[in-house]
């Protein structure tokens, strides 16, 4: 009888154990806006919002998942600034659009992939009324980290679109 229990106690610690391990693993891979204060601030209203018209202007940091090229939802309002500005205050301004990677992966995968991320940034901003010749589309891959390393943080920001006036 200890023999049968002393194993209900071990399975029971083992489910345990791969329980809490895989609700870990289905945590998102990206959840940068809600770990880290880049380029971004709550308003009292509890969304997020790019701080002034200067980083409008100057620079705006998109973050992307991993070997992802899609545009997350929290990214939508941000843009809509983006675009609002472009159309109004900054109509005549030319955009530049820099594609970036983290350090995973090839050199050419990774020109290629900041290339995809940047023109869906792209496409996005002509799909919202933003004549195309106005933008320029770089892809730097990993060459142009904002934080080196391996680790989830420095991966996690370099992951990332930047618009910037030209």
């Amino acid at each position: 009888m200890k023999l049968n229990h002393d194993k209900n106690i071990v399975f029971s610690f083992i489910l345990a154990i791969t329980l809490i391990m895989s609700g870990c693993a289905n945590k998102k891979t990206n959840d940068f806006y809600e770990n880290n204060d880049i380029a971004v601030s709550s308003s009292d209203s509890g969304s997020m919002f790019y701080a002034d018209e200067d980083a409008i202007l100057n620079h705006n940091v998109f973050h992307f998942n991993f070997d992802s090229s899609t545009i997350l939802e929290a990214d939508y309002q941000f843009l809509d600034s983006c675009v609002e500005y472009y159309l109004t205050k900054g109509k005549d301004d030319q955009i530049a659009v820099h594609g970036h990677t983290d350090q995973v992966g090839t050199r050419s995968y990774n020109l290629a992939l900041g290339e995809r991320r940047a023109n869906s940034i792209k496409d996005y901003l002509v799909k919202q009324g933003i004549a195309p010749f106005r933008i320029e589309v770089i892809s730097y891959g990993f060459e142009k980290p904002v934080m080196p390393g391996f680790t989830k943080e420095a991966c996690a920001a370099n992951r990332r679109v930047e618009i910037l006036k030209r």
